[in-house]
C-alpha cells in the first residue's frame, strides 16, 4: 500500500512531497521517494511494477497537468509534464 502527497496545515501552503510504502510483514511505513512537484487532490493508479501519481493541485491552487511515475522494482522515478489546453472547443 502506498500513500502520496497532500497538504499539511491546510491554508498555509505546507505540502507533503513524500511517497510512503507500507510493509505488511513488518507493519511499518517507509518513505520510498519524493514527488518532484508537490500536489494535493491528485489521483493514483498502478501496474504490476509502477505507481503513477497524476494531476491534482499544486501550490497556489494551480491545476497540474503532469504525472510522476515511480518504478517499485528499481526505486527510480520520472516526472512527465503535459500540455493543458485551457481553450476547449465544443463541437456541435
Amino acid at each position: 500500500m502506498y500513500i502520496s502527497g497532500g497538504q499539511n496545515d491546510i491554508g498555509r501552503g505546507q505540502f507533503e512531497k513524500d511517497v510512503w510504502k507500507f510493509d505488511a510483514f513488518k507493519r511499518t511505513w517507509s518513505v520510498v521517494t519524493q514527488m518532484e512537484i508537490p500536489r494535493r487532490n491528485h489521483g493514483t493508479c498502478s501496474s504490476d511494477t509502477e505507481l503513477f501519481v497524476l494531476g491534482g493541485f499544486g501550490k497556489y491552487r494551480v491545476l497540474l497537468d503532469s504525472f510522476q511515475k515511480y518504478d517499485t522494482v528499481t526505486g527510480t522515478s520520472d516526472t512527465v509534464t503535459g500540455r493543458r489546453n485551457d481553450k476547449k472547443e465544443i463541437n456541435s
